[in-house]
């Protein structure tokens, strides 16, 4: 990355969370899978591309709250 203050290039605004009442307008309107991946997002905290890395065989499902035991 770039050095604050070393270079001409602007800092970006930094990127804020969609409005709740946004993505609650959106859900409806997306396929059940897309819509299960963005309500997963919303709920951990977790990045796009973690949750596609993700394998069902290291998700513990077997308790009333769901595990995720990573292989590596």
């Amino acid at each position: 990355g770039l050095r604050r203050g070393r270079t001409e290039a602007h800092d970006p605004a930094p990127v804020a969370p969609v409005d709740p009442q946004h993505l609650a307008a959106t859900l409806p309107f997306l396929p059940r899978t897309v819509r299960a991946v963005v309500e997963l997002l919303r709920l951990t905290g977790a990045r796009p591309g973690e949750l596609c890395k993700l394998r069902f065989s290291e998700i513990d499902r077997s308790g009333g709250v769901w595990v995720f035991r990573p292989g590596r």
